[in-house]
Formats: structure tokens, C-alpha cells, sequence
């Protein structure tokens, strides 16, 4: 292709990176605490609702992962190249933040199921 035909990176906004970063990396932080704590805490690491608890809380790890890998690409992509590359579509699809969010779209409805049999289960078998 030649340069008149590519989109300069230049033409980039900093504002979706940016806001990509600092999400994920609240996200990642802020549950990744509260994770050690449910883990460790020998309260809570044996009860079935903080378990429940820390498989939504370990989605949002690595939901948090997803959108912080996505802002670290767009970063190094408007400041390592001049122009947005031409990729194929294997390319695309074997980076980093797009085989998170193809993990994260799935384990969503995995994550509701167990959470939508571990109410039923409660509903239907209470404990005495």
C-alpha cells in the first residue's frame, strides 16, 4: 500500500488508550486484592458463597487484563509506528487482548450457569 492509502497513527486519540489502561488496571488491581483476601483469609476460603464470590471476582481479573492489554497495544501502536499497519486476520486474532476478550465472552455464561445452580441448590436444598 502506499503512504497516501494508510491511515497515519498520528490520527490516533490518546483518550481510548488511556481510559483502556487506567480501567483495566483498577479492575485488575482492586479485585486482585480482594482475591488474596478471599484466598487467604481462612474465614472465608471454605465457605461455598465466597467461592461463588471469588470465580466472579476472578472474571474481573481477567476482564480487567483484557481491556489493559487492548490500551498497551493501542499505546504501542501510536507510538511505534508511523502508519497503522496493513495485518491479516491470523494476526489480528492472536494478539494478546483479543484472545482475552474471545475467553471472557463464553466464561460469562459458564460463570452465570454455576452461579444460577449454586442459587438453586439453595433454594431447593437449604441448610439446617
Amino acid at each position: 500500500m502506499e503512504p497516501e492509502e494508510m491511515t497515519p497513527t498520528s490520527e490516533i486519540s490518546l483518550v481510548a488508550p488511556i481510559l483502556y489502561l487506567t480501567e483495566g488496571f483498577f479492575i485488575i488491581a482492586f479485585n486482585s486484592l480482594l482475591l488474596c483476601y478471599l484466598f487467604l483469609s481462612a474465614r472465608t476460603r471454605f465457605q461455598l458463597h465466597y467461592q461463588v464470590l471469588a470465580g466472579c471476582i476472578a472474571f474481573d481479573v481477567i476482564f480487567g487484563a483484557a481491556y489493559f492489554s487492548t490500551g498497551v497495544y493501542r499505546m504501542q501502536l501510536k507510538f511505534t509506528q508511523k502508519y497503522i499497519p496493513s495485518t491479516s486476520y491470523l494476526y489480528c486474532l492472536n494478539t494478546l487482548h483479543n484472545w482475552l476478550i474471545l475467553f471472557i465472552t463464553p466464561e460469562a455464561g459458564i460463570l452465570s450457569l454455576f452461579v444460577a445452580l449454586d442459587r438453586a441448590i439453595s433454594v431447593f436444598y437449604p441448610m439446617k
